[in-house]
């Protein structure tokens, strides 16, 4: 087990130093505040730390970082010996340097939420802790805001680990047939030389493939590749993008999925705002900045002016005709009952349950489907060499 030495003042105001054995640096904390001792500071004896390629900033778990710091400021430590003390002790790659960072701006005069604002944390996200260090209240909105991310961050996983295998799957049959017609093909066009003409159309059409690929195959993947950067360039223009996710939202299944993973997102942050005390009024605007889809952040954009004149925030969503009727049942029984904000997150996890299992569903089916095609598309190849193979027999000696 890890091992820190501590600096820490005792109930009495005398400083005591001393090495204490805990799993991380919060256990450190919660075991000294335990034995009545506030730490000062705290060093990890021996720090193992994974350097970062150069140039590089790693992609750190934010709700790690604020589930740290809520731990911290849980056990009595100031807002820059917390993030001090994870900036020395962290060994999660890339957390450190962050702490580093919101401390260094601490330092320069910025307050909590401006530093977080500085690292790009989302609008919603900067609101709620600007209100919390305004009221006293900033650790247990930093515990609230993790556990917001963390579960985005599950939600996220889940739905790329639900669609990994897939992915693969397709990599593998594309390799499979790529290696097909690029290498098993050409081995049975000598065969094959003395029978142009005579072949059955399908052995002819897979030749044929395979001599494209082999004469215009780096030519194609150049061609490919600038499309890719093309269209990478062309989808980064805002008038594109708008273009693209209202495309989307009409897709069949696609506009459904996207409008359920937003809903989630917009309830997860509103929920959360106003359940650390932030008026609807700021909390709603912030909430809609959360949301990714440009059409449906202007749609929602319209449904503020509503809610300042009075109107139901329910009845106003449910007109948008955007998110599904059950979700917006729970946040119409949150108004009523003024429990507003807990019902909104019910609502949160109501749709990310739903679009969890919508997925599982779909790779269900893809799964077999994709399968079954990769099948049919190497017997058709193998087929076809075969037929030649059979027509080849089947010609007159000379």
């Amino acid at each position: 087990m890890p091992e820190f030495h501590y600096q820490a003042v005792s109930a009495q105001g005398r400083e005591q130093r001393g090495v204490i054995e805990a799993a991380s640096v919060p256990e450190a904390v919660r075991r000294l505040s335990a034995q009545g001792l506030t730490p000062l500071r705290l060093d990890a004896r021996e720090v193992r730390r994974r350097t970062p390629l150069p140039g590089r900033r790693r992609r750190v778990p934010r709700d790690l970082l604020l589930q740290a710091l809520a731990e911290l400021l849980g056990a009595g430590i100031e807002l820059g010996t917390a993030l001090a003390i994870l900036a020395r002790t962290s060994e999660e790659p890339g957390l450190a340097p962050l702490a580093e960072r919101l401390l260094e701006d601490l330092r320069e005069g910025r307050s909590f939420s401006q530093a977080l604002a500085g690292q790009g944390f989302a609008p919603d996200q900067v609101n709620l802790v600007a209100n919390a260090e305004q009221a006293g209240r900033l650790a247990g909105a930093l515990h609230d805001l993790a556990a917001h991310l963390e579960r985005t961050r599950a939600l996220r996983e889940s739905l790329v680990s639900a669609l990994l295998y897939p992915a693969i799957l397709a990599i593998v049959a594309l390799a499979s047939i790529l290696v097909i017609l690029l290498f098993v093909v050409p081995r049975f066009e000598v065969l094959f030389e003395e029978a142009q003409g005579r072949l059955p159309a399908m052995t002819a059409l897979v030749l044929a493939l395979g001599h494209l690929l082999r004469r215009f195959g780096g030519g194609l993947v150049l061609l490919l590749a600038l499309l890719g950067i093309a269209g990478w360039g062309w989808f980064g223009l805002p008038s594109s993008r708008r273009r693209l996710d209202r495309w989307v939202l009409r897709l069949p299944w696609l506009g459904e999925h996207v409008r359920s993973v937003e809903g989630a997102r917009f309830f997860y942050s509103l929920g959360m705002l106003l359940e650390n005390g932030i008026a609807a009024g700021e909390a709603l605007p912030a909430a809609v900045q959360a949301v990714r889809n440009g059409v449906l952040r202007e749609r929602l954009a319209a449904v503020e002016q509503q809610v300042r004149e009075g109107g139901s925030l329910a009845a106003a969503l449910l007109a948008l005709e955007v998110f599904p009727a059950r979700a917006l049942q729970m946040l119409q029984v949150g108004e009523e009952t003024g429990r507003l904000g807990p019902l909104a997150t019910r609502a949160a996890r109501h749709l990310a349950a739903r679009t969890e299992l919508r997925v599982r569903r779909l790779v269900t089916v893809l799964e077999p489907a994709m399968i079954l095609a990769l099948g049919l598309v190497i017997g058709t190849l193998v087929i076809a060499l075969f037929l030649g193979i059979v027509s080849v027999n089947d010609l007159p000696l000379e």
